[in-house]
C-alpha cells in the first residue's frame, strides 16, 4: 500500500511538472508571436527589472525586442553592490522597492570592488592588477591592460564610455606635493604614466581621497583631495597638465571633514562635504575661472545622488522630493537621504528625522547608477 501511494504521488508530481513546462512554453509561444510592434509598447512601460527578467525567460524575444533603456527621465536611480563571494551584483530600486540579480563576467571571488561608474558603465577591480569595465543592461564588457601601478591608484574616471576607442581613463593617487597619473586610450594599447609636482607651499597638501571618484568636466578631469581641496588634471596632445585649487574649508572644518564628494550640477561643477559625524554638511559650487567657491543653500529642482565610486544629479518632476542629497546608507531597510530644506536625515517609509550618520549602515561595496 505504501508503495502504490509512492508511485501515485511521484506520478502527480511529474504530471504538474508537465503542466508548469507546458504552460511555460505556451506562455512563451504566445509572447513571441505578438506583432513586433505591440511587443515593443509592452516592453517600453516594464520595470527594467522586468524587462531583464522577460529576456530570461523567452530567447526569442531577446532577440527581437530593443536594447534596455538604461536610463530615463523618469526612472529612479538604482543602487548596485557587489556580492563579492558568489559574483553576483544586486541592483536595487529603493523607491519600488523591487530587485534584480545579475551574474559578475567573471569567477566568484576574483571581482574585489567597483572603482568607478558613469552612465550605467562600471569600471572594476579584478584580482589586483586588472580592470575591466561592464554594463549590466547591455552586458556589454572588456578588459584593460594589466598594470601592477594601478592597484595604487585612490580614484579614477574615464571621459566617455569605456566602449569607446576615443574613451580615456585616468587614475590618481597622490601624496605631499606629487601626483600620480595613469592614463589608458586604446589607441595607445598600454597605460601611460605621469608624475606631476607642484609647489605645496602655495597650496594646502594635496592627500589622495580614496572614498570619492573623479569626474571628466569642461575636457579635464576632477579629483578632490581628502582636505577638500581640488586636483585638476588635463592632457592636451602630449603635454600634461596638473593644478591643485585650494578647497573652500577652514582648518577647523578639515579636522572634522568625514567625507567629500565631486557632483557636476546643472552645468556646474559641486562639492559636497559631510562633517562632524554628518551632524553638518556643505554643498559648495566651484568657479574655476575665478578660482573661487560659493557655498549652496539650495538645489532647486535637483536632487543629487552620491557614493565612492558615483555621484551625479537630475532633475526631480515632484516638488516635494527636490532638494535631496541620497546616500548609499540604510535606516535598517529604508534608503536615507539628506534634506538642504529641514537639515536632518530622512529615511523612506519614517516619520522621524536623524541628526547624524549614527545607526545608519550601507553595503561594503556599491554605488548608485
Amino acid at each position: 500500500m505504501k508503495e502504490k501511494r509512492e508511485n501515485v504521488e511521484k506520478l502527480t508530481m511529474n504530471v504538474k511538472e508537465m503542466k508548469e513546462e507546458m504552460d511555460t512554453k505556451s506562455s512563451r509561444n504566445a509572447l513571441s508571436e505578438l506583432p513586433e510592434d505591440l511587443l515593443i509598447t509592452i516592453v517600453n512601460r516594464l520595470h527594467l527589472f522586468d524587462y531583464m527578467n522577460l529576456r530570461n525567460f523567452c530567447k526569442t524575444i531577446d532577440i527581437s525586442i530593443p536594447p534596455a533603456k538604461w536610463r530615463n527621465d523618469c526612472s529612479f536611480p538604482w543602487l548596485i553592490s557587489l556580492k563579492t563571494n558568489i559574483g553576483v551584483f544586486e541592483l536595487w530600486d529603493p523607491f519600488e522597492n523591487k530587485s534584480h540579480i545579475i551574474n559578475a563576467p567573471c569567477s566568484p571571488g576574483d571581482l574585489t570592488t567597483i572603482e568607478f561608474c558613469k552612465d550605467g558603465w562600471l569600471l572594476l577591480r579584478v584580482k589586483a592588477t586588472s580592470l575591466q569595465y561592464l554594463n549590466p543592461f547591455t552586458e556589454e564588457t572588456g578588459e584593460y591592460p594589466d598594470c601592477k601601478d594601478t592597484i595604487y591608484n585612490a580614484s579614477y574616471a574615464f571621459s566617455t564610455r569605456p566602449s569607446s576607442p576615443d574613451c580615456l581613463t585616468v587614475g590618481m593617487s597622490g601624496y605631499d606635493n606629487i601626483a600620480s597619473l595613469n592614463c589608458f586610450q586604446a589607441a595607445n594599447k598600454g597605460w601611460d604614466f605621469h608624475f606631476a609636482e607642484f609647489d605645496s607651499d602655495e597650496v594646502i597638501k594635496f592627500c589622495a581621497n580614496y572614498n570619492s571618484s573623479g569626474r571628466y568636466y569642461n575636457e579635464a578631469f576632477y579629483f578632490i583631495g581628502h582636505n577638500g581641496n581640488l586636483g585638476v588634471f588635463k592632457r592636451i596632445e602630449e603635454e600634461m597638465i596638473w593644478k591643485v585649487y585650494n578647497g573652500p574649508l577652514d582648518e577647523e572644518a578639515r579636522s572634522t571633514l568625514n567625507s567629500s564628494y565631486l557632483v557636476e550640477f546643472n552645468g556646474q561643477l559641486v562639492s559636497i562635504f559631510f562633517l562632524q559625524v554628518g551632524k553638518k554638511v556643505q554643498v559648495f559650487t566651484f568657479d574655476i575661472v575665478e578660482n573661487s567657491w560659493v557655498e549652496m543653500y539650495d538645489l532647486g529642482e535637483h536632487v543629487l545622488f552620491i557614493s565612492p565610486a558615483s555621484s551625479f544629479s537630475r532633475v526631480e518632476d515632484d516638488c516635494t522630493k527636490r532638494n535631496r542629497i541620497y546616500l548609499p546608507f540604510w535606516m535598517e531597510d529604508d534608503i536615507v537621504y539628506y534634506s538642504l530644506t529641514t537639515y536632518k536625515y530622512h529615511a523612506f517609509g519614517r516619520e522621524e528625522t536623524m541628526d547624524d550618520f549614527y545607526g545608519m549602515s550601507r553595503p561594503q561595496i556599491c554605488c548608485w547608477i
